[in-house]
């Protein structure tokens, strides 16, 4: 079972609530839930706000407005904002930091930015501005064209006859041959992220550009927990963490952190996960066969060029299937599924990815050995080791293992994989460069269950114990704390950004530096920056990633 209880999957809060000081009205929010609105997230929620006004209100419409895509960042949705209409489904870049107007509620990822409607639904009915229709043709003038602006002199542009394209007589040139452009990534919305992560971009960079530390993170307190109010908030503050107000509107199920973000920015309210007190890993939403995931990850990198070098390998390796008493690890197939297609499009070869799934002790061993895929690997190659799988640290010994399907914690001497021991075996297989993905956790007591807010406690190294070089390792969580499933793609999330950052994402400004090329550094800030305002907007939980101590790396060039 993924994240969340299947009693509350689908569940969504109807909220009503008074508005700031200059409202003279209450409003009732509706949160209408579209399965299948997005046809790569099925069955996503599309969520739409409307506004119960009351009689000789006038708030405009709620058009839908025509910006970019949603995304994660941090510039401020104008999407249907035009005449005050609180809808603005698909305009502009969903923020997840951003800095125009910080409101009274503190963000999670810094102070919160907000669009006018977010400011004030309602205005005294002396103030309303007068209300204008849309444009319907050519030449039309007092209405507001299809992007909110008023028609002009001419009417609106994209109403304006087009001219019709004559071809002169004369001997038929030959037809060009169609060249497509090169992919742009841009993800200049993002506007700030973790104090750590900026740090680290701070080191390899220097100052960045329209980048800044977030203020500070909250998460919404758990209304039941294993811990004691004071284990919590020691907890919190070691891991600099704050509780987000008392009045965040709570959402039961799970919703995109774009859609969340863009409801608060419309209503000027704070919206949070609801979190029990033990979150349970329940059926992944949405996820569908692996076949599904597959294609998605193709249609995520439609436009990704075949970069891999011939003597590049890559090692995957998906641990799915566990003995009794020890858990299923829930997105271990589609994250070898996700992998498989992605490796497949940056142009990686049969001959150079190698496969170890569902594997007893002995098999992994081997598959790491002497006599394993290592063993034959190319002079001066890049290798790349993914994998996704159960971990474990003993208590007694503070060790930490990689879990195979035959694994018993009781002899991990014999059935585990240590984590230090593969560090140092990867370290000398003199490959140029090593890179580890590691979707796993390693928690002192294995369970389906996730204790809210998911925060670490165990002491145990995960990351190498010291620099190894050429090695550079990044994990999906920070030590014991739990992984979480995408509901939408069905794998890791440490996963779905990873390779989303890998497509090119991660290259981009303001976290990357837009020179078509992706290091180890880009890629780790990009993928933690996602995760972690995933895991705190959509499942009310802390999931961070992290990064060995090592020399900034190429990852991949494009």
């Amino acid at each position: 079972m993924s994240f969340l209880c299947k009693a509350a999957s689908w569940a969504v809060l109807v909220g009503m609530f008074a508005f700031p000081p200059t409202a003279n009205a209450l409003g009732l929010i509706h949160l209408q839930i579209k399965d299948g609105a997005l046809a790569l997230k099925p069955p996503v929620i599309s969520v739409q706000v409307t506004i119960d006004r009351p009689p000789g209100q006038d708030g405009g419409d709620a058009t839908p407005g025509n910006g970019g895509p949603p995304d994660t960042g941090g510039q401020t949705d104008d999407g249907g904002s035009q005449g005050g209409g609180v809808t603005g489904g698909n305009g502009g870049s969903t923020d997840t930091g951003g800095n125009d107007r910080p409101t009274s509620n503190t963000s999670p990822e810094g102070s919160h930015e907000g669009d006018d409607s977010s400011r004030n639904l309602y205005q005294p009915a002396a103030m309303a501005k007068p209300k204008l229709p849309i444009c319907a043709g050519p030449g039309q003038t007092n209405c507001l064209c299809a992007n909110g602006s008023l028609a002009g002199a001419r009417g609106c542009p994209e109403l304006s006859p087009k001219p019709i394209a004559t071809s002169k007589p004369g001997k038929p040139k030959p037809a060009k041959p169609v060249i497509r452009e090169p992919a742009t990534f841009s993800d200049a919305s993002i506007s700030c992220v973790d104090g750590d992560l900026y740090a680290a971009l701070k080191d390899v960079y220097g100052w960045k550009p329209g980048l800044r530390p977030c203020a500070g993170t909250c998460l919404p307190r758990p209304t039941g927990s294993l811990k004691s109010l004071d284990d919590l908030s020691r907890l919190a503050k070691q891991n600099n963490i704050s509780w987000c107000p008392d009045d965040c509107i709570r959402i039961s199920g799970y919703l995109p952190p774009e859609e969340i973000l863009s409801i608060e920015r419309k209503t000027g309210r704070k919206f949070c996960a609801s979190v029990t007190a033990l979150s349970c890993q329940a059926d992944r939403l949405g996820s569908g066969p692996a076949a599904q995931v597959h294609e998605k990850i193709i249609t995520i990198y439609r436009d990704a060029k075949a970069t891999a070098q011939p003597t590049d390998q890559v090692l995957l390796v998906s641990v799915s299937g566990y003995a009794s008493p020890l858990p299923a690890h829930a997105s271990a197939v589609n994250d070898l599924e996700a992998m498989k297609a992605a490796v497949g499009k940056l142009g990686y070869g049969k001959d150079a990815v190698h496969l170890a799934t569902d594997t007893s002790a002995a098999g992994l061993k081997a598959f790491f050995g002497k006599d394993g895929p290592l063993a034959k690997l190319p002079a001066k190659s890049n290798l790349t080791v993914y994998i996704s799988a159960l971990g474990y640290t003993d208590p007694a010994s503070g060790k930490s293992y990689i879990l195979p399907a035959n694994a018993d914690p009781a002899k991990l001497g014999e059935t585990g994989l240590p984590l230090q021991d593969l560090y140092e075996a990867l370290g000398s297989v003199g490959a140029q460069s090593v890179t580890v993905w590691l979707e796993a956790s390693f928690p002192t007591s294995i369970s389906a269950m996730i204790d809210p807010p998911n925060l670490p406690e165990s002491q145990a190294a995960v990351l190498p114990d010291r620099a190894i070089a050429g090695l550079t390792v990044l994990t999906a969580a920070d030590r014991d704390q739990a992984t979480l499933v995408d509901p939408d793609l069905g794998t890791g999330l440490f996963t779905r950004y990873l390779l989303e950052g890998l497509s090119g994402s991660a290259d981009a400004a303001p976290i990357g530096n837009d020179d078509r090329k992706i290091d180890s550094v880009e890629l780790y800030v990009y993928t933690a920056h996602r995760v972690r305002i995933t895991a705190r907007k959509s499942f009310g939980l802390e999931q961070k990633p992290q990064i060995s101590e090592a020399q900034n790396a190429l990852v991949r060039a494009f």
